[in-house]
């Protein structure tokens, strides 16, 4: 298990996003570069699951943006599940949608 800004990623990969993701509730959190021995037990793909996620912003994409590189350093790519109509738009709106797709394909 890794814990993130955003959540616990558990054994199996899994990343529950809250139903709040803002400046608001990151402030304070530790972005951090994750211990290579914790990343080493992860599988190849991280899930994270949007279904819970009611409301983002700014902040929000920004620590997307983390998440997908600092995982990316170490090979794993990401899995976008359950995104909302509304989310997607703001990644569109942030010119993002191709990451989000990007990260899925594996290799």
């Amino acid at each position: 298990m890794i814990n993130t800004a955003l959540g616990i990623i558990d054994k199996d990969g899994r990343l529950v996003l809250p139903s709040v993701v803002s400046s608001k509730s990151l402030s304070g959190k530790k972005f951090a570069q994750f211990d290579i021995k914790e990343v080493r037990q992860l599988p190849n793909t991280v899930k994270i699951d949007c279904s819970s996620l009611e409301n983002c912003d700014s902040a929000a994409i920004a620590s997307f943006i983390w998440l997908v590189r600092e995982l990316g350093k170490f090979g794993i790519k990401t899995s976008w599940e359950n995104i909302s109509r509304d989310l997607a738009k703001l990644l569109d709106l942030y010119g993002l949608t191709e990451i989000i797709k990007n990260s899925e394909k594996e290799e």
